[in-house]
């Protein structure tokens, strides 16, 4: 995969017409403190906008996720955070961009 450098300490992921899309991993701790961990693989020729499923995402009072063999489904009080990665080119309006956590 290539990279497009936007600044010295920033680069993000640069997708070529020919490369398959990302695979995003999205991590789920639990108020109780467990992590769960998801892989999801966007369809060819779409594009991943994780950013409008992270607006809609804020809204649900559920997060329903179609496993292979299952349907798996889980109340957002009980999330107490969700870690998206790789970070995409496309994000939600109102999330901070180029922070560096430093503790």
């Amino acid at each position: 995969m290539k990279t497009l450098t936007r600044t010295k300490k920033t680069t993000l992921p640069f997708k070529a017409a020919n490369d398959p899309p990302p695979t995003v991993h999205v991590k789920l701790t639990l108020i109780d403190g467990s992590e769960q961990t998801y892989e999801l693989q966007p369809r060819p020729g779409t594009e991943f906008n994780v950013g409008t499923r992270i607006d809609k995402l804020l809204h649900q009072t559920n997060i329903a996720l179609a496993l292979e063999d299952r349907l798996v489904i889980i109340p957002t009080h009980q999330i107490r955070s969700i870690e998206v990665s790789p970070l995409l080119t496309k994000l939600p309006d109102h999330v901070v961009a180029n922070v560096r956590r430093i503790s």
